[in-house]
């Protein structure tokens, strides 16, 4: 009979438990005072500090232990069909994963159950493929549970955990996955998307920018748990120290993206200077990690964090032609990441407790730090630098329509000046032949009378005056108006110099080297201003001692012509000046001419390419003319 009772007693039991839920609450309570070998029956009787929320205690050189009592509450019945019992089972869920050794004690009767997680110890399947791990205990799922765990970190100590029923797990699971993947989404797009910036505009900002979020992506895979199914053959070891040197270099990465903002705007020296030895410093930093000084290593980059503010508020401020609307926008955002910076600070350290929670932040390393923030500010400073570049195009165009509008007016003008200056010189010309025709006469008729043969020769002179100055403001138009894009032609050598010769053949003054059948391949407007000024300077201010010598002669790339003539010493003219405008020597003011013919000469020369160079010694003046072939 008693055992008839018993079995419906258990049955009755049995039917309860399968037709409740349960969810469990934990009273949270540490010590970081106890030694590492404790006895285990010891921790019983051993007083904890209570704690809520999350537990932030920053640097911890020892493991901390941790007691949980942990508590079912009676949610509901169940209303679609028998709950299973492994389904009650309660799972311990603990968090960060970068967590690195943690050692759960269960009692069980009078012997203890351990179980072991974390990233640098060995676990050959893991329960939670998330951001925690997970340890099922062994208890019965409706009665309360004390559990001991020891927890070693080697940076910064924070603990997040929950107790769950098994049936919650995926759930919890499920939404913790979708929040990583949806960060890793997050970061990924950033990355893509600057990257297709980058091709379209090269700039050490996105560059920057590309090398921040790759760093920022295998940051996230690696607290999150995922590098380490991306690379099974990595050693817990290998995984757990690559995580530090991500969470540097993501510093680092930070620090040279303000760099890479400000220095466009050319900050000064000094911030370039202590940005760059902040840098080898957090450089350096990586050899702290290999050597397992932890604590060190996160010291130095939560520091340079911290002097990285300072320095781009700095930077910020010496900045050079920087618009408004950037200088604003960076220093709110370095105003909003000092906030979130010493908050989170505040949090690793046990401060602002109620902010520790899951809800806010989990770690200074939380994942959630996808580069969105830094993208957002990235992306809206180069949507500024574009609009201000396009306003800047809209400017100049605006200034070069205005340019070429005023250039086509200025034109114009000059055509039409140009066009008055030919007609000009040719009704020029005319009553000037006619007069120097009727001096002539004159000259022959008043040879017996000085006077009136003095009279006339000033004239002469006057005449001769005006037909050079007519001549040189021929020659000027002609050089202004020549265009380069007329062809070039074939000009023999022998007619050209006859040409510019004949008028002073009479006086036989002229001893000519011309090479046989040697042609000039350029344009013959500009080479005939040349040949005739020069051959006019030498008629001019020659002594008649010995021949003006003219010698044409072909090198390997060019037609060599020379002139050279004879000097009075006393006229012997400054070389370094002979093709200044306007320059003569002193003791030639009295011979017709206005020092502008051999500026002629340079102006056409240049024109088609060719080179001229002048000898001046005692007795003699060498002109030579090299024009390209």
């Amino acid at each position: 009979m008693k055992n008839l009772v018993l079995f419906f007693w258990a049955v009755c039991m049995s039917s309860f438990l399968h037709a409740q839920e349960f969810s469990y609450s934990i009273e949270k309570s540490y010590s970081s005072d106890l030694a590492e070998t404790i006895a285990l029956d010891e921790l019983k009787h051993v007083r904890f500090i209570p704690y809520q929320y999350d537990l932030h205690l920053g640097f911890q050189a020892k493991p901390v232990w941790l007691r949980f009592d942990i508590k079912p509450q009676l949610v509901a019945a169940a209303t679609n069909g028998p709950v299973l019992a492994g389904d009650s089972q309660i799972v311990l869920r603990m968090g960060p994963y970068q967590l690195d050794s943690i050692e759960l004690y269960e009692p069980k009767g009078a012997q203890w159950l351990v179980q072991k997680a974390g990233d640098r110890e060995f676990v050959t399947q893991r329960t939670c493929p998330d951001d925690t791990h997970c340890m099922a205990l062994s208890g019965p799922p409706d009665q309360p549970i004390t559990v001991f765990l020891k927890v070693q970190q080697r940076g910064i100590l924070s603990v997040r955990a929950e107790a769950l029923p098994m049936k919650a797990l995926a759930q919890a699971v499920a939404n913790a996955t979708g929040r990583s993947s949806a960060s890793i989404a997050i970061a990924a797009s950033l990355f893509f998307m600057a990257l297709v910036l980058l091709v379209i505009e090269r700039s050490w900002l996105l560059l920057t920018f590309c090398l921040f979020q790759g760093v920022v992506i295998v940051f996230i895979l690696s607290t999150t748990g995922r590098l380490q199914f991306l690379l099974p053959g990595a050693t817990p070891f290998l995984l757990d120290n690559l995580t530090h040197h991500l969470f540097s270099l993501r510093v680092l990465m930070f620090i040279l993206l303000g760099w890479a903002t400000l220095s466009q705007y050319k900050p000064s020296y000094l911030y370039k200077v202590l940005v760059s030895l902040l840098v080898v410093i957090l450089l350096l930093s990586q050899l702290l990690i290999q050597s397992g000084e932890i604590q060190w290593t996160i010291s130095i980059y939560l520091i340079a964090a911290g002097v990285n503010l300072v320095l781009q508020f700095y930077g910020i401020s010496t900045a050079v032609d920087m618009p408004r609307k950037i200088r604003i926008l960076l220093v709110m955002a370095y105003l909003v990441y000092m906030v979130v910076l010493v908050g989170a600070v505040l949090v690793i350290f046990g401060q602002l407790m109620p902010l520790a929670t899951a809800n806010f932040v989990n770690s200074f390393a939380d994942w959630r730090t996808n580069g969105g923030p830094a993208g957002i500010i990235i992306f809206l400073i180069v949507i500024i630098q574009q609009a201000e570049r396009k306003l800047a195009i809209n400017q100049e165009m605006g200034k070069l329509r205005l340019d070429a509008a005023t250039s086509q007016a200025n034109q114009e003008k000059l055509t039409e000046r140009q066009t008055l200056i030919d007609m000009l010189t040719h009704e020029l010309k005319n009553p000037l032949g006619t007069i120097r025709f009727v001096l002539a006469s004159l000259k022959q008729q008043t040879r017996i009378d000085s006077e009136s043969l003095a009279r006339v020769t000033r004239m002469d002179r006057s005449v001769e005056r005006m037909n050079e100055l007519i001549e040189h403001v021929a020659h000027s138009n002609k050089i202004d108006r020549f265009e380069l894009n007329h062809e070039k032609e074939w000009i023999d050598a022998d007619e050209l110099i006859d040409e510019f010769t004949s008028d002073y053949q009479s006086e036989r003054r002229f001893a000519l080297s011309i090479e046989p059948g040697a042609q000039f391949h350029t344009h013959r407007n500009m080479l005939s201003v040349v040949i005739e000024n020069l051959v006019n300077n030498a008629c001019k201010y020659d002594d008649h001692r010995v021949p003006i010598t003219i010698t044409v002669r072909s090198t390997a790339d060019a037609m060599l012509f020379e002139i050279a003539n004879s000097i009075d010493p006393a006229i012997r003219p400054d070389q370094s000046k002979l093709f200044e405008r306007y320059y003569r020597h002193d003791n030639v003011q009295s011979l017709p001419g206005m020092g502008i013919g051999l500026s002629l000469v340079e102006t056409a020369a240049e024109k088609i390419g060719a080179k001229v160079s002048c000898l001046v010694d005692s007795h003699m003046v060498t002109f030579k003319v090299e024009v390209p072939r």
